[in-house]
């Protein structure tokens, strides 16, 4: 128990400073007051101006996932031991672990999942918020022509870019199964593997928002698409925003599915099968079995009966355990 509670601390200490870095990074404070000290400090003849980002944002994730290994290997056994036996004893624990809302797209959400999930929605639209009044109360004109709303619809495109960023550096968080640092928190690798997919998805979203903007900015407003393809050697390659824009439409996979309707309103969806499945009948074919009850099945059901060649179908994962542990949730 004791060993638990250090790293508890530890781990505390360093997602609390983390998150304070990236709230006071969008404040005029940390603009104007701590990042000329910072730079002046931090950066290097080897890492050069990169030197603050390195410390900051890059050294905590590289020092968590580093001391998840050293868990892993050493103490995993004991401290999780230790997790679990807390967690079992102590009525506060069990209630936080307890599903707190269950609804679609999310799923089954516990206590603990619903709060990191609000703090980060908060972070999110304080960023933005501080961003945006600290830009607009200094908006530089890039152009002789430029008008002050055209400047603020630049900020603001450039601003949401910025908020993608927030998206990603959260996505470096090491959730993989065999995770040690989750239990300690109260996390699974499962539901953390859920909240990278919609971390990715509303990056992506951000993203591309911050690359239409400065389309409609460089082609409408000042007539200067000709950025688009610049590649900078010292600043940002706007021509990699590009690609990863482009490439970002169209990462989501599909699959032509055969169906076959039953008599009695019921689906059944054929997918071809991955190596870990254990059916013995059909070695090669995963099916799934729908029945008609609801209103999407319904209309599911209806567009099967229907003339229709192929299905599309969206699938992802396996991301969950083997079976759902419904039954420690005590009601």
């Amino acid at each position: 128990m004791k060993f638990r509670g250090a790293w508890q601390i530890f781990f505390l200490l360093v997602f609390v400073g983390y998150m304070f870095i990236w709230v006071m990074l969008p404040t005029k404070t940390y603009k104007n007051s701590w990042t000329p000290k910072l730079n002046e400090k931090l950066n290097s003849t080897y890492f050069r101006e990169q030197g603050t980002n390195l410390l900051l944002f890059s050294f905590p994730l590289m020092l968590i996932a580093a001391l998840d290994v050293f868990i892993y290997i050493s103490k995993r056994n004991r401290i999780l031991r230790d997790v679990e036996i807390l967690c079992s004893s102590k009525s506060y624990y069990r209630f936080l672990r307890r599903p707190a809302t269950v609804m679609a797209p999310l799923g089954i959400v516990n206590a603990v999942e619903l709060t990191f999930a609000a703090m980060f929605i908060a972070l999110l639209i304080w960023s933005l918020a501080n961003y945006l009044y600290v830009s607009f109360g200094h908006l530089h004109m890039h152009t002789a022509n430029e008008k002050v709303w055209q400047a603020k619809f630049r900020s603001v495109s450039l601003r949401l870019g910025y908020i993608g960023n927030t998206c990603w550096a959260f996505l470096f968080f090491p959730v993989t199964r065999g995770s040690s640092i989750l239990p300690l928190v109260g996390l699974t690798s499962e539901s953390s593997i859920k909240y990278h997919i919609w971390l990715g998805h509303v990056s992506t979203v951000l993203f591309a928002a911050h690359s239409i903007g400065f389309i409609i900015y460089w082609w409408a407003m000042t007539d200067q698409m000709y950025l688009m393809l610049q590649w900078s050697s010292t600043y940002l390659s706007n021509v990699a925003g590009v690609i990863a824009f482009v490439l970002s439409l169209g990462y989501e996979r599909t699959r032509l599915v055969p169906t076959r309707l039953f008599p009695n309103g019921s689906m059944e969806l054929t997918f071809a099968k991955n190596p870990v499945s254990s059916s013995n009948l059909e070695t090669d074919k995963l099916s799934v079995v729908i029945k008609s009850q609801g209103s999407w099945t319904r209309k599911l059901y209806k567009q099967l009966s229907s003339s229709l060649d192929h299905l599309e179908v969206s699938t992802e994962g396996p991301y969950g355990p083997a079976s759902s542990p419904f039954l420690r949730y005590p009601y």
